[in-house]
């Protein structure tokens, strides 16, 4: 992005023959993640400045690409901010608008990203940086569609909202929908079929196919029919059992436990509780977006280039609409990790890009038709570079991290791109696992038995990662001067060392562990011996080393939890360390570490002459990191 914009405007600005005017050149960069997005401007001001001398970025941008002027570009937004300035070119927006075409209501929530996500820190560039955030949370009520704004996916739903402040609709993400939709929905299915579905394999079914495929997004009603995805390959839907194409609706089986079917009656059931509730979700906001730009066309300024980083965190439906706006359909770059993919309701494969620059060709290629007198532009079907470098971190941490992958190649090989494994270019330590219980004694080992309680000297270049905000705001006393962050948060930013804090007590899954138990006595006597005699020693968690038998629709947790676990460890340049209080359910996974060889084990009782973990910096550095993370 930075060759571009520096090459760009290093040549002058040439003049368009037509208008007089000069050309421009407008970059965007587009993520999930606000941390993230707010790392990569920074980095790119960097240069700007050692370029031209200009430092400051803009700290506010109108509410649609319609009022952006040329000196504001490139702009860095997350994947809320885009929706919602895209949103505001339409004649007919999803979201009710002012008459200056400011938003009437404050969206609560934000697509894709984490309530209560880490702030920015304020400084005289970004005091208005949260423009398009949240500033009041506000509830689902089931009053809200007394006003009769029931959506139905329709143009005419954005007709009624339009400029009215009567209905404030809010967002349902996985969060709500696994909390408060989950329970009713699964519960007006048959018992004995839903009850093993996980809800986030729900979710992901409704969000990345049936509502979040590219084809769904050619379809009026902003799904596909219960037939269009029970016959959707296999291989672009991989978690339940559909029909072939040679295969009819009566040849559907009786017994529907892991079929599409089932999921095709629960994603109605979930949006008839939608609508009571009055709310939507990102799929009917990208929907919306479509369909209306087909019918009157992008009016905001051209956008000449885009790139997308961490695109695992998008749906098909979502990717399309980054393709569909850029003016350059050749100057688009995606980049990003498909086992990373953590944002809940995604499920995505770098493939799956081919498949939707070849739909653009077959668009671009339609409506030029056959007796045009000017072909139609060329788009070229996107090369998949794999990076097996990596220049971040050493081996050590990255033999860890090949563990995961192994599991997942292994029990989920649709799920992510299979790439040769990745290489380091030098040895380090192995990722440490605590095995204490007590958090006093984790603690001690992790900052030092001398620090007073509200005096703990973290360093800056070290973070605790934890499950959620809710974990984070339960961290012990002993954290207070710590900087904590949740793994989504984390995504995309690096760190020397990286404390790992509670993973699999806060887990959702439970026996899901043992799964990895029987990745390693698949086919292995001796392996069986071993975990055998461990079971036996391990009266405390024996239980949990028993090797679970795999079931691919019932087991779509542990994928997303694998994924977790491997966004988590690779966030560290140097140290990764693991510290979890539930014997029980780390038992499984800390085995599987320990029979591969891949960590090294520290007691508090043999580390009577370790140094804290914790390494002390001064005022400077923390006030590096905290402008790196601003």
């Amino acid at each position: 992005m930075w060759s571009k914009y520096k090459s760009w405007h290093s040549q002058g600005s040439s003049i368009d023959s037509q208008t007089g005017l000069p050309n421009s050149y407008h970059q965007i960069f587009v993520t999930a993640n606000r941390v993230l997005r707010d790392q990569v401007r920074k980095s790119f001001y960097g240069m700007k400045h050692g370029f031209d001398g200009s430092s400051k970025p803009p700290t506010e941008y109108p509410s649609s690409f319609k009022e952006i002027a040329d000196c504001q570009f490139p702009l860095f937004l997350t994947q809320s901010e885009w929706l919602l300035m895209l949103d505001g070119t339409l004649s007919e927006p999803f979201f009710p608008r002012n008459l200056d075409g400011s938003l009437v209501h404050r969206i609560a929530g934000g697509f894709h990203e984490e309530v209560g996500m880490l702030d920015t820190l304020d400084d005289e560039f970004d005091e208005d940086d949260d423009w398009l955030q949240t500033e009041v949370e506000v509830e689902l009520r089931p009053s809200d569609t007394s006003s009769g704004a029931d959506f139905d996916g329709s143009a005419g739903e954005a007709k009624l909202l339009r400029g009215a402040s009567k209905t404030f609709r809010c967002e349902v993400d996985f969060n709500y929908f696994m909390h408060s939709m989950w329970p009713r929905i699964a519960a007006s299915q048959r018992a004995m079929d839903a009850r093993q579905l996980s809800a986030s394999a729900v979710f992901q079914e409704v969000h990345s196919y049936i509502k979040g495929s590219r084809m769904a997004l050619e379809k009026q009603a902003g799904h596909l029919s219960r037939e269009e995805y029970l016959k959707l390959p296999t291989k672009m839907a991989p978690n339940f059992k559909g029909l072939s194409v040679a295969e009819s609706m009566e040849d559907l089986p009786g017994d529907r436990r892991g079929t599409r079917d089932l999921i095709y009656d629960l994603f109605e059931a979930y949006e008839t509780e939608k609508r009571r509730l009055g709310a939507y979700d990102v799929s009917d906001v990208v929907h919306h977006l479509w369909s209306r730009l087909q019918i009157e066309g992008y009016s905001g300024v051209p956008i000449h280039s885009m790139l997308v980083d961490e695109t695992q965190d998008f749906t098909q439906a979502e990717l399309r609409l980054f393709i569909g706006v850029c003016a350059d359909k050749n100057d688009l770059f995606f980049c990003g990790d498909t086992c990373q993919t953590i944002a809940s309701g995604v499920g995505f494969r770098f493939e799956d890009l081919k498949s939707l620059f070849k739909a653009e060709q077959d668009r671009q290629k339609l409506i030029q038709g056959p007796c045009h007198s000017q072909p139609p532009a060329s788009i070229g079907i996107p090369r998949v570079n794999t990076l097996t470098l990596n220049y971040r971190t050493h081996n050590g941490i990255l033999s860890a991290a090949a563990g995961v992958v192994d599991l997942l190649e292994s029990f989920f090989p649709a799920s992510i791109d299979i790439l040769p494994r990745e290489q380091g270019f030098f040895c380090g330590p192995k990722p440490v696992l605590l095995t204490e219980t007590n958090v006093d004694d984790a603690a001690v080992l992790i900052v030092g038995s001398e620090k007073q309680t509200s005096q703990i000297e973290f360093g800056a270049h070290q973070v605790i990662l934890v499950r959620n905000q809710e974990s984070k705001n339960a961290l012990p006393d002993y954290f207070g001067g710590c900087l904590a962050m949740t793994i989504l948060e984390s995504k995309g930013l690096e760190f020397d060392d990286v404390f790992l804090w509670n993973f699999f007590a806060e887990s959702r899954a439970e026996a899901e562990w043992r799964l990895v138990l029987s990745f390693l006595v698949q086919d292995s006597e001796d392996e069986q011996k071993v975990l055998e005699e461990e079971r036996q020693r391990s009266r405390d968690c024996g239980g949990m080393l028993r090797a679970l038998e795999f079931s691919e629709h019932a087991h779509q947790l542990f994928c997303e939890e694998l994924k977790n676990l491997y966004t988590a460890i690779t966030r560290a340049r140097v140290r990764v360390i693991i510290y979890d209080e539930d014997v029980k359910k780390r038992a499984p996974m800390f085995y599987y570490f320990q029979r591969r060889e891949l960590v090294q084990i520290l007691s508090f009782f043999a580390a009577d002459n370790h140094a804290p973990m914790a390494v002390q910096t001064g005022p400077e550095e923390w006030l590096k990191q905290g402008m790196n993370l601003k």
